[in-house]
């Protein structure tokens, strides 16, 4: 999902010879973007070791170190309502934390 939606972003950029090597799309993303690579190597470890991924450590860290990008509010949330980890607890809590730093989100930093 991340690769593509990157894909879509940076449409006129030629970053990916082989896109459908997920690992070699994860460097390409990291050589621009470290924040949006994580992401996309959670996505990568979470369909190729189901039985090992901890979604819950993952986003716990991500979200400390990065508290105003809200994309891992995003992809966190969606695993925690429509994912295997369901928990409306945890997803009402994370929305209120999203909707907290909302105002602090610079949705155009893409821009800078």
């Amino acid at each position: 999902m991340i690769v593509g939606i990157y894909c879509k972003l940076n449409f006129f950029q030629s970053l990916f010879v082989n896109p459908y090597e997920p690992l070699y799309s994860i460097k390409q993303i990291r050589a621009s973007d470290n924040y949006l690579s994580y992401l996309a190597f959670s996505e990568y470890k979470r369909f190729t070791d189901a039985d090992n991924y901890n979604p819950h450590e993952f986003y716990n860290d991500i979200l400390k170190v990065y508290p105003l990008r809200y994309e891992a509010y995003y992809s966190y949330w969606q695993l925690l309502v429509k994912g295997r980890y369901k928990d409306f607890k945890a997803a009402h809590f994370l929305a209120e934390k999203l909707w907290r730093n909302s105002s602090e989100i610079k949705l155009d930093y893409i821009n800078t």
